[in-house]
């Protein structure tokens, strides 16, 4: 994406993908969260464990493929689709990628809005399904205002 690109948000993005405002900020890690990642992966938005420098492993019968950490057979795919429903439904509302104008500590706050309604027995939303979409906001925000990826 070119410094002239943006998402429907409004913000700039560099030629990594990344804010504008982001690129400028020191990426310092949480205390006692260790990263693999370098400084330039953290600015250019590499994903670890994702790309040409990949290992190889060979599988038991000699075919070979790149060695990957993520288990995304393990993402639960009705939980992720039923997000994917409820970002829509707020894209048409409040326009494409609006939540990431919004710091993590909104979303965790109208997360947890959303829980104590479902628990008090709130039915006119849906309550744990856009508490979920707004703790993978939170974390998404979270993750690129560090840099981890």
């Amino acid at each position: 994406m070119s410094m002239s690109e943006s998402w429907d948000d409004g913000m700039a993005y560099d030629e990594c993908g990344l804010p504008l405002a982001r690129v400028a900020k020191t990426v310092e890690p949480r205390r006692g969260y260790a990263s693999a990642l370098t400084d330039m992966e953290k600015l250019c938005g590499k994903i670890a464990g994702v790309g040409p420098d990949a290992p190889i492993v060979t599988a038991a019968n000699g075919a070979k493929q790149s060695h990957t950490p993520y288990r995304c057979d393990l993402l639960p795919a009705k939980s992720l689709l039923h997000i994917a429903n409820i970002l829509d439904a707020g894209a048409k509302k409040y326009g494409a990628n609006n939540w990431r104008g919004l710091p993590a500590e909104d979303h965790i706050n109208h997360a947890l809005v959303h829980i104590l309604a479902h628990e008090a027995g709130d039915t006119q939303d849906d309550h744990l399904g856009h508490a979920a979409c707004r703790m993978l906001m939170a974390l998404e925000t979270y993750l690129n205002s560090t840099g981890d990826k």
